[in-house]
């Protein structure tokens, strides 16, 4: 499933996006789940409460709080949600990219340049979805795309595989291997002997624990405190490692 969110004080604009979405899931089958929100702040504040969204539709020019400075806020919680900003000027276009915004799109909205949008986010989920993980359970192979795994845990002589869909995966395994396949990325790293994570999913790190983007809270032994708190503040500053 796709999870869409679409932050805008215009509720008609809300209607021509959703028209758009619904068209696309005619055409392609692909189930997409779309949230209207009518500023910033009712999006972070869902957000903040752990709901992930793939990409987000957010218009620049609103009040309260702005586009540019929401989306700054939400790659606070995520940075693998695509952000496509809506706005009627093009004077923040350049602003758009210092966010890593995936596409800025000039109002009024067309159907042509939609799918164009559309096309692009497809494209960056193929990408990340190249680099996967696979599990063999007794019904089958199970291919899990890195970018959906929050984290992984030991419990009980299994490994479970926590998503960010809410999901999870159970398998017989043992640790070193999962962490032999996921050392190879730069956004993984093993707090515990129970735990690995996956940065882009910590809310918070403090010396009890860490703290998911889902609200789980994830044991990290005190020698290596110090060397993920700053990793990730490197990760945080420079958008990746």
């Amino acid at each position: 499933m796709i999870k869409i969110a679409i932050c805008d004080d215009n509720k008609s604009e809300f209607n021509y996006i959703a028209k758009q979405i619904e068209d696309y899931k005619t055409m392609s089958y692909v189930n997409v789940k779309y949230t209207y929100f009518s500023n910033g702040t009712e999006l972070l504040t869902q957000i903040k409460s752990g709901v992930f969204y793939d990409l987000i539709f957010l218009d620049i020019i609103m009040p309260d709080i702005n586009g540019i400075d929401t989306a700054m806020k939400i790659h606070r919680y995520s940075r693998i949600t695509k952000i496509i900003f809506l706005t009627v000027s093009s004077e923040f276009a350049v602003d758009s990219y210092n966010v890593n915004a995936l596409d800025y799109i000039l109002k009024p909205i067309t159907a042509e340049r939609f799918a164009i949008a559309i096309r692009k986010f497809e494209e960056s989920r193929r990408q990340f979805e190249y680099e996967t993980i696979m599990i063999q359970k007794k019904s089958g192979v199970i291919q899990i795309p890195l970018y959906t795994l929050c984290y992984v845990e030991v419990f009980d002589h299994s490994i479970i595989y926590h998503l960010s869909d809410s999901s999870i995966e159970k398998c017989r395994q043992s640790l070193s291997e999962v962490e032999d396949r996921l050392k190879r990325n730069s956004k993984f790293f093993k707090t515990h002997r129970s735990y690995i994570v996956n940065m882009d999913y910590i809310k918070r790190i403090d010396i009890k624990g860490i703290t998911m983007t889902n609200g789980d809270v994830v044991l990290l032994s005190k020698s290596n405190y110090k060397a993920l708190t700053d990793l990730f503040l490197k990760y945080k500053l420079e958008g990746g490692i």
